[in-house]
């Protein structure tokens, strides 16, 4: 239990997903509040004040607090996911031990997978708002 718990707390397939999808959604954030500054809506209903889609925003300290509550959940499932697939690789290297080798790779593999598939589907899509704010924010000379 104790090698479990210090593998876990130095794999990055379990920190990696959490701290890109923090950057990501605090970029996107960030690069909105000119807008908002300037009398803009906000589209994403989970950061305006009326829980309605193109409506006025939370503050900016409010957006930060749903953004860490995110980040602390996608950490959770990274956590949660990486604690399963140890024990199940610790239960098949003694079911099978002339094939840990095999086992351990294809253990890492499907960690890294998981880790990319969830880094990709948390942060993909602000990386992408972020860059069009900065972009827009230019052309409009704020």
């Amino acid at each position: 239990m104790k090698t479990l718990l210090i593998v876990l707390l130095l794999d990055p397939t379990i920190f990696a997903p959490a701290g890109v999808s923090y950057y990501a959604q605090k970029a996107d954030w960030d690069t909105s509040q000119v807008f908002f500054q300037h009398g803009w809506v906000e589209a994403n209903p989970s950061f305006t004040l009326s829980r309605q889609p193109f409506s006025a925003p939370i503050s900016h300290k409010a957006g930060m607090r749903i953004i860490n509550k995110w980040s602390v959940e996608t950490l959770m499932w990274s956590s949660l996911h990486n604690t399963g697939s140890y024990i199940l690789t610790a239960y098949l290297t003694s079911y099978q031990p002339n094939h840990k080798k095999l086992i351990k790779v294809i253990s890492w593999s499907e960690r890294i997978i998981f880790a990319s598939i969830i880094t990709y589907y948390t942060s993909s899509a602000h990386f992408h708002q972020a860059s069009l704010n900065r972009k827009m924010a230019k052309e409009y000379g704020y």
